[in-house]
């Protein structure tokens, strides 16, 4: 407001009348802090000019700084709330009664506007905010496994907020269950639920939360049946087959598998399959619910008849 100061004249401690004995011409700004000078001029049975100068000082009353929104969570962006400033009562204009800026207000945590007082108001004050922690649910991924195998559980969030890094990070002191975890789990295509418990939920800017559950699926391992080689001679009976089996999971053996083994030569494979190595053996009629089965051919090999000579004495 304007600051107008009372003018008192006096010769030889007489006081004189304004406007009868002299004139007082005011600085046109008596808003603004500064120095002013007022100017005396005498009129009437006086003469002369005098000045004067005064000062408005600049007001330094502490502000009262206010926010349209003093809360936020974090997002991974810059938090700036809309800064009222007032003095006295009076709101003030930031382009010309203050200077403010942000400091720490993108991570969780209290972060701070800084205000400078410019122009007629002299301070320095800071008032702080809040930005809480995000919460972001991650659950199980769903994943597969071998029958036989362990399976590699790992966490997953559809939050952008959270990193690869840091999933894995939760991922190693988080408990998992599943039904199919055991090396032993029946191969299951419909899949066996997993579930979830956080150890460790928090980072600097997220609080997690485990909610749902993933799908655990345990395919056929595959197991190899190989029928051995075989051989005769040229002209003699087909002989017995035998397997042998790679893959076996936890242990086990032929005994877990159903169904019967059987072996069979290629057709037309006789005793006038000519001598030679020949890939025509086969087997087949086993079944399981954990194994793919593989069947390999085997080979016979078919020899020279060998032939005895003998010759005579003369």
């Amino acid at each position: 407001s304007e600051q107008k100061p009372t003018v008192t004249v006096k010769m030889n401690d007489t006081k004189l009348t304004e406007n009868a004995d002299y004139t007082v011409e005011y600085p046109a700004d008596m808003t603004n802090a500064g120095t002013k000078e007022i100017k005396i001029k005498g009129i009437g049975n006086f003469s002369g000019n005098a000045a004067s100068a005064y000062s408005i000082q600049k007001n330094t009353h502490a502000p009262e700084i206010t926010f349209d929104n003093a809360s936020f969570t974090y997002d991974g962006t810059a938090k700036e709330p809309s800064v009222t400033v007032k003095v006295d009562g009076i709101t003030l204009n930031p382009q010309t009664d203050y200077d403010f800026s942000y400091s720490d207000n993108t991570n969780a945590g209290t972060a701070s506007v800084n205000v400078i007082g410019k122009g007629n108001y002299e301070f320095s004050a800071a008032q702080s905010f809040v930005i809480n922690k995000a919460k972001i649910v991650v659950k199980p991924k769903d994943t597969s496994k071998v029958y036989g195998e362990t399976p590699v559980f790992e966490l997953e969030s559809d939050d952008n907020l959270i990193t690869a890094a840091e999933l894995a990070e939760f991922t190693k002191s988080t408990v998992f269950t599943s039904d199919g975890t055991a090396a032993n789990a029946p191969a299951n295509e419909n899949g066996y639920a997993i579930s979830a418990q956080l150890t460790s939920s928090e980072t600097d800017n997220l609080i997690l939360e485990a909610e749902g559950t993933g799908v655990l699926t345990v395919t056929k391992a595959e197991l190899t049946i190989t029928v051995k080689d075989a051989s005769r001679e040229y002209g003699a009976e087909n002989p017995a087959l035998e397997a042998e089996f790679s893959g076996f999971k936890n242990g086990e053996n032929e005994s877990v598998l159903t169904g019967e083994l059987k072996f069979r030569y290629d057709d037309g494979v006789d005793a006038k399959t000519p001598v030679g190595r020949h890939n025509v053996t086969n087997a087949y009629g086993l079944e399981s619910d954990n194994y793919e089965i593989k069947y390999v051919k085997g080979y016979l090999t078919v020899t020279k008849i060998p032939v005895e000579i003998s010759t005579g004495t003369s």
